[in-house]
C-alpha cells in the first residue's frame, strides 16, 4: 500500500496513490475526525520480555504503545515519552487558527498502523501565529507520531 496509508480523507481529489474516502465539500471536525481514522486512543502498558520459554522480565523503563481499538502495539518507547492524543492534533489546528475564521479540513490520515497520524487545514484568511510579523496562508500541517 503507497505510504502505508490506513485510513485518510481528502476534498474533491483522489490523491496519486488513489486511496481514501473523498468528500464532495469541506466536512466539519467531527466527520472529518471520523474519516481520518483518529477516533482511537493510546493506552500505556509495561512490555515484558521472554528470556526463555520459562523466565519472563518487565522492561522498568519502557512502555509499550497500545491502540485501544484493536490491541496491537504501534510502538514501544522510553517512559519519560508523553503521549499526545489523537484529538489535540484538531486542538493545535483549532488554537492556532481563531475560530472566527474558516477553518477547511483538506486531508487527514493514519499511516503506519497508527504510528503516524496528520492534519492537513486550508485557511481561508491569512492568520498570525503569535508574534511572528509574516502571515500564515494558506495552509497549517500538523502531524504527531506515536
Amino acid at each position: 500500500m503507497p505510504a502505508e496509508v490506513e485510513t485518510m480523507f481528502s476534498v474533491r481529489e483522489r490523491p496519486w496513490h488513489r486511496l481514501g474516502y473523498i468528500f464532495n465539500n469541506y466536512p466539519g471536525r467531527t466527520e472529518a475526525m471520523e474519516k481520518a481514522g483518529h477516533g482511537w486512543n493510546i493506552i500505556e502498558v509495561r512490555p515484558f520480555v521472554h528470556l526463555n520459554p520459562d523466565e519472563m522480565i518487565e522492561l522498568d523503563e519502557w512502555k509499550a504503545l497500545m491502540r485501544d481499538d484493536r490491541n496491537t502495539c504501534i510502538g514501544i518507547v522510553r517512559d519519560s515519552y508523553e503521549v499526545v492524543s489523537n484529538a489535540v492534533l484538531w486542538d493545535i489546528v483549532d488554537a492556532l487558527v481563531d475560530t472566527d475564521s474558516a477553518i477547511k479540513y483538506e486531508t487527514a490520515g493514519v499511516l503506519k498502523g497508527g504510528s503516524i497520524l496528520w492534519v492537513l487545514a486550508r485557511l481561508d484568511e491569512p492568520v498570525q501565529i503569535g508574534k511572528e510579523d509574516s502571515p500564515t496562508y494558506p495552509y497549517v500541517l500538523v502531524h504527531t507520531s506515536h
